[in-house]
C-alpha cells in the first residue's frame, strides 16, 4: 500500500491559494475561504490537489465528485470501490488510496498536550518518562488512523478503543464493545519530526507501504 506526501511551498501567499483552488471541489474551495491563517489555507487546499494528483495518475480519473458522509469523512461519489484518506499537520500533507478502507493520520511531535494524555497513554505507560512524548504521539495517530478508517472521527470516544501492540510500531486496534471492525495501524516516524499511521481493516501485522513525495508545483 503506497502512502504519497507533499510539503507545503516554504513562500506561502493568498493570491497562489486562491489560484489553486480553481482546482479542487466548491465544498473545499468554501472551507478554505473560510481560514484565517493563509498555512490553515494551505494544508487543506494541498490535501486534496494531492488527492486529486493520485487519482489521476494512478486510477486515471481526471474528473472526480467528493462528498462527506455524515461523521464528515470524505468519499468519491461515483466510484464507491476506492477509498482513500488525507491527514495534515505542520509543513505535511498526506493521503492514501485503496480498494478497502483505510485510515492516515500525521501529527507534527510537538508538547504533549495535558487534556488528552490520559486519554492516549496508560497509567503503567506514564511510569516510563523515558521516550513518552514519541509514545503519545505514536499512540494518538496509530488511533486517529482507526476512527478515521471505520469512519467516526472523534465522535467516538478514545477510550472505547483498545490498541495492542502486536509488533515493532504495529498495533491491532478494535472498539471495546465491538461494534465497529477491527483493523491494523502501522506507525512510521516520518522526517524525524512526525509520527505517522496508516490503518486497514482487519487483523494483518505484515502490511507493507512505501511512501512517495510529491512537489507542490506539480501537483496540477
Amino acid at each position: 500500500m503506497n502512502i504519497y506526501a507533499c510539503k507545503l511551498p516554504s513562500y506561502q501567499n493568498w493570491r497562489e491559494v486562491h489560484y489553486y483552488s480553481r482546482y479542487i471541489s466548491q465544498q473545499r474551495r468554501e472551507r478554505v475561504q473560510r481560514f484565517k491563517k493563509v498555512g490553515d489555507a494551505y494544508r487543506s487546499l494541498t490535501s486534496e490537489l494531492l488527492l486529486r494528483k493520485i487519482l489521476l495518475d494512478q486510477f486515471h480519473l481526471d474528473d472526480v465528485t467528493i462528498t462527506t458522509n455524515k461523521q464528515g469523512k470524505p468519499h468519491l461519489s461515483l466510484h464507491s470501490d476506492i477509498h482513500f484518506n488525507l491527514s495534515h499537520s505542520g509543513e505535511w500533507c498526506v493521503c492514501i488510496v485503496g480498494k478497502e478502507q483505510i485510515g492516515i493520520d500525521i501529527e507534527y511531535i510537538d508538547v504533549i498536550p495535558e487534556s488528552m494524555i490520559f486519554s492516549i497513554i496508560s497509567d503503567e505507560e506514564l511510569e516510563y518518562a523515558d521516550g513518552l512524548q514519541h509514545l503519545f504521539y505514536e499512540k494518538w495517530t496509530v488511533l486517529e488512523s482507526y476512527l478515521k478508517m471505520i469512519g467516526t472521527g472523534l465522535h467516538l470516544p478514545l477510550k472505547s478503543i483498545d490498541t495492542k501492540l502486536v509488533d515493532d510500531q504495529t498495533y491491532n486496534v478494535k472498539h471495546c464493545e465491538g461494534r465497529y471492525p477491527s483493523g491494523t495501524s502501522t506507525c512510521y516516524t516520518f522526517k524525524e519530526n512526525y509520527k505517522l499511521s496508516v490503518c486497514t481493516r482487519g487483523l494483518d501485522k505484515n502490511l507493507q507501504t512505501c511512501i512517495y513525495q510529491y512537489e507542490f508545483d506539480k501537483l496540477t
